[in-house]
């Protein structure tokens, strides 16, 4: 009875810290003029880095979290709920670029933001993180090369797609601020500097809304 107990705690603590972006976003102001397709495509490409950044927790071997199941079970979840996250992630630009085509122009790294050329190389490095690890026998790479360039693939998929979010900025100064930047009184939260750049940031609101 224990371990079955245990093994829904962890269960239900997952889908909450994945579906805890969306709560967030639903707290702070919408961006005026953006459209149910749009929203649509945020609130799954965050639900994808979710899934993401727990991977690092899946696949740290702590023992309360892998006893109620069996490492076996824990890292076969960890690679096909990689690949679902991944698909996630990519629906999210997949779904802009039918309902807005003219965000097509981001995919241009000559003449895009650089935090939507952040985007589109943390997607490039993601894919080659899934491909490289599926691949892995098939390709005959060896395991200590493939672990190295796994957690730096990583590292990077998630710094990538920080910087993009960081970037455009559109819930950088609503709810996030709100819970995590400004202490209330005086403003000067842990991570105020964060989003010290409003300016950008509503620069970016602006052209992407227009």
């Amino acid at each position: 009875m224990r371990p079955l107990l245990y093994g829904t705690f962890w269960i239900a603590i997952y889908l909450i810290i994945i579906v805890a972006p969306l709560l967030v976003l639903l707290i702070g102001p919408v961006p005026p003029g953006r459209g149910f397709w749009r929203e649509f495509s945020v609130g799954i490409g965050f639900v994808g880095l979710s899934m993401m950044g727990l991977q690092f927790f899946l696949t740290g071997r702590f023992r309360h979290i892998t006893s109620p199941y069996g490492i076996d079970v824990v890292y076969h979840f960890h690679r096909q709920i990689s690949i679902v996250g991944f698909f996630l992630i990519l629906l999210h630009p997949l779904i802009l670029f039918i309902s807005s085509p003219e965000t097509l122009f981001f995919l241009n790294p000559v003449s895009a933001p650089w935090w939507m050329t952040a985007a589109t190389g943390g997607l490039v490095v993601l894919a080659v993180l899934i491909l490289t690890s599926i691949k892995r026998q098939a390709w005959k790479i060896r395991y200590e090369t493939w672990r190295l360039t796994h957690a730096l693939l990583s590292i990077g998929v998630v710094a990538l797609s920080l910087l993009h979010i960081e970037g455009v900025g559109y819930y950088c100064s609503g709810a996030v601020e709100t819970l995590v930047l400004d202490r209330p009184g005086d403003g000067m939260g842990p991570f105020s500097g964060i989003c010290s750049h409003s300016k950008t940031c509503m620069d970016v609101k602006t052209s992407i809304s227009d």
